[in-house]
């Protein structure tokens, strides 16, 4: 990756940065969503686990 000297070129760099970032704001917003409905799940399974293991270490 060269080293980007022209400003125009890094102003235009960054209006098409900014253009893909509201574009993906959207499915980034989704992305995240689903990654917390899938790590609530996986803190309830860890939640099971340790109850499980509890119970074992009791008996």
């Amino acid at each position: 990756m060269l080293p980007i000297r022209n400003g125009s070129s890094f102003s235009l760099l960054q209006q098409r940065l900014r253009g893909l970032i509201v574009c993906n704001f959207a499915t980034k917003i989704r992305f995240l969503s689903e990654k917390a409905k899938s790590f609530s799940i996986f803190l309830q399974i860890t939640e099971v686990l340790q109850m499980e293991i509890g119970a074992q270490k009791k008996r």
